[in-house]
């Protein structure tokens, strides 16, 4: 639940719902669990003629995650065929590992791959001149995933010291799901029974591979996959958050190359140096029991003891207080957050700082206790 600012529960009502759209963002149609998929507008419309009115230049974008494979495949079958293709996109956070798959149809058009140009080396303006610029098109030609999952191609990678996880990590998360349709629960963070099997599945996949099959597998990596596959790790949900929303926008503006057409994560550094006890594993049937099950009790205790003092509550450090509280830092008996910080509210901060509100302008944005 700690990695979710929002969540689906019986008092999210309509009125409930209105009165969060009226306060979060008011240009925005409220969406409940029983709203009608198909009179939801994929992008929305605001009614007041003295705004400007944004509508996407392609087709809509949709955005799947915590579904299995096999609904997956139907789901994006569908939107790859469809007239114009719908962009597809999945994403997927377990734990300290993460995953984006992406397919924008058969031919998707990008105008503008790169943005503008460096003009630091331009010569000096001199006088009156007008120049165009005039971008080639690229045409990318995404393959559907059921097609993806057994030709890859090449991954995007985000750190060239881990050349070698990316592969892994595309069997790892197959092997996860078959698991799950297996076994119709995720793995036990601790078993190493449940780890066994995973690293099986892993191996039966990386077998079946016509080509391209790996030489070595990694059982101490897939141990830290397979302990902390149930948990979504407040920090990652951001960061993927983030990511998938690019590639949102790519989707519905075609400017900037999108992501092709897989991206795997994994932050394994983040966990202690020494090995921890499966009993420190263990869920204690409270909110954090996520990061409990990757980073056990006793850090969990330290976070929520912890005292830190932090400089600013503008956009960045309002993404931290949203980070650290989901996480329950400083949230315990000892725990203690200081913030400082000598600016005022002002109305141009309401767009990305999202602590305030219109009756918040003009207020300090710290004030002494």
């Amino acid at each position: 639940m700690k990695s979710k600012l929002y969540l689906s529960h019986p008092w999210l009502n309509q009125p409930t719902m209105i009165h969060l759209q009226a306060i979060l963002n008011p240009d925005t149609e409220p969406v409940t669990p029983n709203s009608d998929p198909v009179s939801v507008p994929s992008v929305s419309v605001v009614p007041n003629t003295d705004r400007p009115i944004y509508r996407p230049i392609y087709g809509p974008a949709v955005v799947f995650t915590d579904i299995s494979f096999e609904k997956a495949i139907q789901f994006d079958d569908y939107c790859h065929k469809h007239q114009p293709p719908i962009a597809f996109i999945k994403s997927d956070v377990r734990g300290l590992f993460g995953s984006v798959f992406c397919d924008f149809g058969p031919k998707f058009t990008v105008f503008d791959i790169d943005g503008e140009d460096d003009t630091a080396n331009y010569a000096t303006y001199a006088k009156c001149g007008i120049a165009t610029q005039v971008k080639e098109p690229k045409v990318l030609n995404f393959k559907p995933l059921q097609e993806a999952l057994k030709d890859p191609g090449d991954f995007l990678l985000s750190d060239f010291s881990k050349v070698d996880r990316p592969p892994l990590l595309h069997l790892a998360f197959q092997a996860l799901d078959k698991f799950i349709l297996n076994l119709g629960r995720f793995p036990l963070a601790g078993s190493e029974e449940d780890a066994q099997k995973l690293i099986s599945l892993v191996t039966d996949i990386n077998n079946s591979l016509p080509e391209g099959r790996l030489q070595d597998i990694d059982q101490k990596l897939l141990r830290n996959f397979v302990f902390g596959a149930r948990a979504v790790l407040n920090p990652m949900a951001a960061m993927f958050g983030g990511i998938v929303g690019q590639e949102v926008v790519k989707a519905c503006s075609g400017k900037f190359h999108p992501l092709f057409q897989f991206f795997y994560f994994d932050s394994i550094e983040s966990l202690p140096s020494e090995s921890l006890d499966s009993n420190d594993l263990k869920p204690l049937n409270c909110p954090y029991d996520a990061q409990i099950s990757v980073f056990g009790s006793k850090l969990q205790k330290k976070l929520e003891n912890a005292k830190i003092f932090i400089v600013g509550s503008g956009a960045l450090e309002c993404e931290f207080l949203k980070n650290v509280a989901l996480m329950g830092v400083c949230c315990g008996d000892g725990g203690k957050l200081t913030i400082t910080d000598d600016d005022v509210i002002k109305k141009s901060n309401l767009s990305r700082q999202f602590l305030f509100r219109d009756w918040n302008i003009w207020l300090e944005k710290s004030c002494k206790p």
